[in-house]
């Protein structure tokens, strides 16, 4: 691990600055064409069949007890081309078709629509995975800034600054593939 670090430091260590915005500015860039296309770009109209449906469970335990309990909060859907989106409904989607909103670049279901009757999603940027896509970009662009701001980093701050973004790198590609 030491000498995955030291590597790592020293090819940042020398141009600092530019290595740095550039090493971040792709998912930054990424984000924002991801942004173009689930706000701006003209989305697409498909109907489609359910052809998977698997519950959202979350286990927990009584306060006066120590027994695990699951508790049901959603669903989770895959269409017959593999559109996936969930939802937080008690009831699950009984359908024999339903239309879709999606996007043209990343393919990401942007509404649902049963008989005319929208569904409330938590995939895309309806749930955590748009919590925490912003708070993802929200890192990057402070990041940049102070890169950008400060005329001389130390090494702690080089180091931070390199590894919290690869961890940020490492979610974010984690949040795309949610999506």
């Amino acid at each position: 691990m030491d000498k995955t670090t030291n590597r790592i430091n020293n090819f940042f260590k020398k141009d600092f600055k530019k290595k740095f915005i550039t090493f971040i500015s792709i998912p930054f860039m990424f984000s924002a064409l991801f942004l173009a296309d689930y706000f701006f770009f003209p989305e697409f109209n498909k109907t489609e069949k359910i052809s998977q449906v698997s519950t959202i469970e979350v286990s927990g335990h009584h306060k006066f007890s120590s027994s695990n309990t699951t508790t049901k909060i959603g669903f989770n859907y895959i269409t017959e081309n593999n559109y996936k989106f969930s939802t937080t409904q008690e009831k699950r989607i009984i359908a024999s078709e339903i239309k879709l909103k999606i996007s043209p670049i990343y393919k990401t279901v942007k509404t649902v629509e049963i008989e005319n009757k929208r569904i409330k999603l938590s995939s895309g940027l309806n749930g955590i995975s748009g919590i925490l896509f912003i708070i993802c970009n929200s890192s990057t662009l402070i990041s940049i800034c102070y890169t950008l701001l400060t005329n001389k980093i130390t090494e702690n701050a080089r180091l931070n600054l390199i590894f919290s973004n690869a961890f940020i790198f490492i979610l974010w590609i984690i949040i795309i593939k949610i999506f």
